[in-house]
């Protein structure tokens, strides 16, 4: 089994997730007018980085943003018919985005959600220190580490690729 066929299986994620990622972040990069100075690279889970991709700009190749993805397809109403008003992402990439941002590279949070399809935010302390924070994830699959402290981003902090 090849390293990155590993590390999908071990954390979850399959070739169509990766695939759904890169497509995500190739349109949040042309809409943002990034496209044709940016280049964006998949970084490795855990050395470290705990961040999808590192946008760079040619010819220094310094990283000059950092972006968490993530595609939501079942987002939108909870069990009992209300509409969700939040999107959540785990407290230790919200960590390593701010720690990124103190340092000043731009940190962006990039999702897809049906019915408005790619919405970004960025990310610095000041904004998320004001967010709610609450205990959640997955329980289905058995493994303490898919439960931990969530931040609840209001959906309408985000901008909406289209709309900004």
């Amino acid at each position: 089994m090849e390293l990155a066929e590993k590390l999908m299986s071990e954390h979850h994620e399959t070739k169509e997730d990766r695939a759904a990622e890169f497509d995500i972040v190739s349109e949040f990069i042309d809409a943002v007018s990034l496209s044709g100075s940016a280049e964006f690279t998949k970084l490795p889970e855990g050395y470290g980085y705990s961040v999808d991709y590192r946008l760079s700009v040619p010819p220094h190749k310094a990283a000059c943003a950092v972006v968490e993805v993530k595609d939501r397809p079942g987002w939108g109403y909870h069990e009992d018919g209300s509409r969700m008003t939040t999107v959540i992402l785990g407290a230790n990439k919200v960590n390593v985005l701010i720690k990124y941002s103190d340092i000043g590279v731009c940190a962006f949070f990039v999702v897809r959600l049906p019915e408005l399809g790619v919405c970004w935010i960025k990310v610095d302390r000041a904004k998320f220190d004001k967010y709610r924070t609450k205990r959640g994830g997955r329980y289905d699959r058995g493994e303490k580490e898919d439960v931990e402290k969530l931040y609840h981003i209001p959906i309408k902090d985000f901008n909406v690729l289209g709309n900004s």
